[in-house]
């Protein structure tokens, strides 16, 4: 038998507001490939397929943000990172 093992890149991410306030439970994260997830308590989220840099738009009651970030070269198992800023979204 062959077993296609696939390395994944996951993280569970703290996610904070401008004011340096965790996310409310339930807000919406929009990852990498398509990927969503939603913010647990304490702004935590856990997130797969990230890459080595990571864009994700975020949903928050008070309009978007979005956080940027680059995933640790030498993460073991499932990364921590954070507190990560949210910064508001600026329509063009």
């Amino acid at each position: 038998m062959r077993f296609s093992i696939q390395k994944i890149r996951a993280a569970v991410l703290i996610l904070h507001d401008a004011a340096g306030q965790a996310l409310p439970v339930g807000t919406r994260v929009h990852g990498p490939g398509g990927t969503d997830a939603v913010v647990g308590y304490d702004g935590e989220v856990y997130l797969e397929s990230l890459q080595d840099h990571n864009d994700l738009r975020i949903d928050t009651p008070a309009g978007a943000c979005r956080v940027r970030f680059d995933y640790p070269a030498h993460a073991q198992g499932i990364a921590r990172i954070g507190p990560l800023s949210c910064a508001a979204q600026v329509s063009p």
